[in-house]
């Protein structure tokens, strides 16, 4: 049985994952959810840019993507305001930790 070849989305996703990983911390704050990392955050906020996309369409788009899904261990679904809000935190700065 031949292996499937990835594409250069999957690949994408790979390298953002891994990138992200080694630049960030798992989760921003230690009381966290922990519902979905910030490497998962920042796979799918990439994504929206290189697709072009809003969240709720790309979250739409996340349903026949199993391999995309999988490379980020992704196993349900952000709201696309949990993607608003991550964006909001990372950037600004966490309003509650002062960072």
């Amino acid at each position: 049985m031949q292996t499937l070849l990835k594409s250069r989305l999957l690949r994408f996703v790979e390298e953002v994952f891994q990138l992200a990983q080694r630049a960030v911390a798992q989760y921003s704050l230690k009381f966290s959810k922990q519902r979905y990392t910030l490497h998962q955050h920042i796979v799918l906020l990439c994504l929206n840019v290189r697709k072009n996309t809003t969240n709720r369409t790309l979250l739409d788009k996340l349903i026949d993507m199993s391999r995309i899904r999988n490379a980020i261990n992704l196993t349900e679904f952000p709201a696309p305001s949990t993607l608003c809000n991550a964006l909001v935190t990372e950037i600004v700065g966490d309003r509650r930790t002062g960072q």
